[in-house]
């Protein structure tokens, strides 16, 4: 159902309305509603700014937090959860959390943390050459359950299909655990009751199971399930699982090296191109594609962006030496590299697109000095993919009709925006992997200084991308000295002040100021013993960017086995080898 209002600059009749009713309304419009609705009257201001509800829509939309829709729509004591939304922010920036230990079986491994929820799966299904789960008595486990805030609780949830848990997927928001059995259907589990929705599961086609890549599973908007089989995508229907279409529907995206899918149903695509047939058949280009899974697309099925990306030789040696965080002199030769380029995968909902592009920098006419390894990091905030639609609208898109004529270069006859053109919609950064740290036998270029406090053992970081940010812990020094150095770079930083904001704020609750002594329990925190906070300001079209460093001493050396992060970035999980107990970094109120 959609509801239309007629808004009036004369609030009498709407002010006699019950509080109650004005508050539902209200809470049913987008944050761009609410805004304009703020601007309409004063009293419409006040009102928007006196409802605690209200305000908590306002600031998780701020903050790019995820809470689940009943929250949303129906937040118990909303006030509370401002104040807590806020003081995790602030907990993030000066690396506060509170850091705790929680123990789990010695043959399980963290899959997922969602709030409270830890998912764990066990360890003996992911060894080489096993097929599949050890099947007991009641059946084959899944996975385990736990509540970080309830020690002892545990519960096991078991099938009677060999599961592939690799495609394992737990949204507590949406009371949903989807997975897909060694047979090749997909099956749909109630959390709570551990009710299959489907009985037996739904059959993924076989034509797709036999010419599968890749098998994960993307929960998004309007109830649908998007099964990645790395280059054909499935999309059902999560409550009923049925096949609502496929894509693309006959020739297959071989040249597709990853992608990843958002909440509303964007596919972006790295696509490197081929020709089987040609001479020194290296791939020379790559592009981004986007779709919009949301919808069945329709024929030709072209990307609703094509972007080009500096990989050819050319374009990646300009865009690397133009970058003002380098110099590099006109006697060093940047080689390209043979590896393609690649995608980040996110956790959850991604906020940015992440691409990393090898090559190789040497002296010019040098026989015997080794080269350094190096990468150009491209981020895309997802919010200017629209802007870089927008300004490209009235390009006219040249098509010569060669499209999805060969699986491994589908765009053939499509008309890419050039990098130039949308280049200053993304950040760059120049990476030096671990492998060329030392004496290569020459000075060659410099860094400043700043970039090599941020970067330094940065190939040894284990890293996981949440939100707006990406999370990044040392994997070196944990190994060496059980130390704990996080990093954690936020792409769209948000400034909080010692003073009243202008996003609007509930009566009465000084929410930038710090919260008073009784306001909040006792609850120990743990402060780094050195930190560091680099901050870039707004830039044309990009948001304010930061980096924020700390250590911390753990005292139980050992390498990171995983470390996943919770929905809204407040919880990082990290298990070390050889250690049936994970360290939760809390950073919550």
């Amino acid at each position: 159902m959609t509801l239309k209002f007629t808004v009036t600059s004369n609030p009498t009749t709407l002010s006699s309305l019950d509080s109650h009713l004005l508050e539902k309304i209200i809470l049913h419009l987008s944050i761009q509603d609410l805004i304009s609705l703020s601007q309409v009257s004063q009293w419409f201001l006040q009102l928007v700014r006196d409802t605690p509800s209200v305000q908590y829509k306002l600031y998780s939309s701020l903050y790019q937090c995820t809470p689940s829709p009943s929250s949303m729509t129906h937040p118990s004591n909303p006030t509370k959860k401002i104040l807590d939304l806020v003081e995790k922010e602030r907990n993030i920036i000066r690396l506060t959390p509170r850091i705790g230990r929680f123990g789990i079986g010695r043959a399980e491994r963290v899959h997922s943390v969602m709030g409270n929820w830890l998912i764990t799966i066990p360890t003996t299904s992911l060894d080489p050459g096993n097929e599949g789960a050890d099947k007991g008595k009641d059946g084959y486990e899944l996975c385990r359950v736990y509540k970080l805030d309830r020690p002892g609780y545990q519960r096991v949830i078991k099938t009677q299909y060999n599961p592939i848990l690799e495609t394992l997927l737990v949204d507590i928001k949406r009371d949903l655990v989807v997975y897909a059995d060694q047979e090749g259907f997909v099956h749909l589990l109630d959390f709570q009751k551990e009710e299959e929705l489907v009985m037996g599961g739904t059959e993924i086609p076989l034509e797709d199971w036999i010419a599968r890549k890749s098998l994960r599973m993307n929960l998004v908007k309007g109830d649908k399930l998007v099964v990645d089989l790395g280059a054909r995508w499935l999309v059902y229907d999560s409550g009923e699982g049925s096949l609502q279409h496929r894509f693309p529907p006959r020739t297959p995206w071989d040249s597709c090296h990853g992608s990843i899918i958002t909440s509303r149903g964007l596919l972006v695509g790295l696509d490197v191109p081929s020709i089987p047939w040609a001479p020194n058949n290296k791939p020379k280009e790559a592009y981004l594609a986007i779709f919009n899974l949301s919808s069945p697309p329709s024929a030709p099925y072209h990307p609703e962006l094509l972007l080009e990306l500096p990989y050819s030789h050319h374009l990646l040696s300009k865009t690397v030496r133009s970058l003002p965080t380098t110099h590099i002199p006109k006697n060093i030769k940047i080689v390209s590299s043979d590896q393609p380029p690649s995608i980040h995968q996110a956790q959850y909902n991604p906020s940015f697109i992440r691409i990393d592009i090898s090559f190789k920098t040497t002296p010019y006419n040098a026989v015997h000095t080794a080269q350094r390894e190096m990468r150009l990091e491209i981020t895309i905030p997802m919010k200017q993919l629209n802007m870089i639609k927008f300004e490209n609208i009235h390009r006219k898109v040249w098509v010569k009709g060669r499209t999805w004529r060969r699986g491994n270069n589908p765009f053939d006859g499509v008309e890419s925006i050039k990098f130039g053109d949308w280049s200053h919609r993304c950040f760059l950064d120049i990476q030096c992997t671990s492998s060329s740290r030392g004496n290569f036998g020459y000075t060659g270029y410099t860094l400043t200084a700043q970039y090599r406090h941020q970067n330094k053992g940065r190939d040894e970081d284990v890293g996981c991308q949440v939100g707006r940010r990406m999370f990044s812990v040392a994997n070196a020094l944990l190994v060496e000295k059980g130390w704990l150095k996080i990093d954690i770079r936020d792409f769209d930083h948000r400034e909080i002040k010692n003073e009243m904001n202008g996003f609007g704020a509930v009566r009465g609750v000084q929410l930038d100021q710090p919260p008073r002594d009784g306001e909040r329990p006792n609850k120990p925190r743990c402060a780094p013993f050195s930190y560091n906070i680099t901050t870039q300001a707004q830039s044309g079209y990009l948001p304010s960017t930061s980096v924020c460093s700390g250590h911390f001493r753990l005292g139980i050396p050992g390498g990171v086995e995983r470390m996943v992060g919770d929905d809204e970035g407040q919880k990082l999980v990290i298990q070390q080898k050889g250690n049936d107990k994970v360290w939760i970094i809390d950073f919550g109120a």
